[in-house]
């Protein structure tokens, strides 16, 4: 059936138009000794065979469904009982089947560098050119439990989505989809697969790369009329490892308003948001307020 699809903002709006297919397959299967209930399909948009990496593959347990990110998909290299397990389909759909990772692991883990801290852990996804991962412990209702350090095959990756706990920190990271003055475009940049996995050597993400701070709007060569609304965004970022580090949160204090004074109902994290001051080039303050990244 056709599905029309409606995204953008007040400036402009786009329309998407995919044919999706009316049904799935689906089946109770077992990995590892454990019963898993499948789903294989289309999600997005139709293609001629169900066989290729993009295909949709949802795997439950009980009430559960593995929903790290990156693990829906044909793709995926899922965890169960700490092995790791790869899927391919029949072209029709009606037949999967699981294979066991026969390939090297290697250690990833989250280390201070020169400070003195403790209290590490990170839990989330990566992704390779070819292939998703969970990273983190086991999977427990449907994701990855937090640790400090995990087993993960051997390859190059960039952070699909992660979730750390740095000292007193909370941080998540994402791959950079923006660039200089471009909100969600990486204008031509290749994707840097820099979190190398060995399998004779740990990973040690440890933060020692200099931070940047990246202004995805506006443009440098931007001009504004009187009264015009000019829109400030940033992102910090890992330049060598081209990831965005966002929503940093301080877990040892805690907060019940937002940036602007309002009661959230609930206490949280403090969070880390910077708050820009712009000014005129004589140092007259124009406007103020908390930007946060992401």
């Amino acid at each position: 059936m056709p599905r029309l699809l409606l995204t953008g903002d007040e400036k402009q709006t786009y329309r998407y138009l995919f044919f999706v297919r009316t049904r799935l397959f689906e089946g109770d299967i077992r990995i590892a000794g454990e019963k898993f209930h499948a789903q294989l399909g289309n999600d997005y948009a139709i293609s001629p065979s169900l066989d290729f990496p993009g295909t949709a593959l949802l795997l439950s347990q009980g009430n559960n469904t593995f929903d790290w990110w990156g693990g829906d998909r044909m793709s995926a290299i899922h965890k169960v009982n700490g092995r790791f397990f790869s899927f391919s389909a029949s072209p029709a759909g009606d037949e999967l089947t699981v294979h066991p990772y026969q390939g090297d692991v290697g250690t990833f883990e989250i280390g201070p560098g020169t400070r003195t801290l403790t209290n590490f852990g990170v839990s989330g996804s990566f992704q390779a050119r070819d292939w998703a991962v969970p990273v983190g412990g086991d999977i427990k209702d449907g994701r990855p439990v937090e640790v400090s350090r995990c087993q993960v095959p051997v390859g190059d990756y960039l952070p699909e989505f992660l979730t750390l706990q740095f000292g007193r920190l909370r941080i998540q990271l994402s791959q950079n989809y923006h660039s200089e003055g471009k909100r969600q475009s990486r204008a031509g940049r290749p994707d840097v697969y820099g979190i190398t996995i060995r399998k004779d050597r740990p990973y040690v993400l440890d933060f020692s790369n200099q931070p940047a701070v990246m202004f995805t709007s506006s443009t440098n060569s931007q001009r504004v009329k009187p009264g015009d609304t000019l829109m400030v965004a940033a992102v910090l970022v890992d330049p060598k490892l081209d990831i965005m580090i966002r929503r940093l949160e301080d877990t040892s204090r805690k907060q019940t308003k937002d940036a602007e004074g309002k009661a959230l109902g609930y206490e949280r994290n403090l969070s880390l948001d910077p708050k820009v001051i712009i000014t005129r080039a004589n140092g007259e303050k124009v406007a103020e307020g908390v930007m946060p990244f992401g």
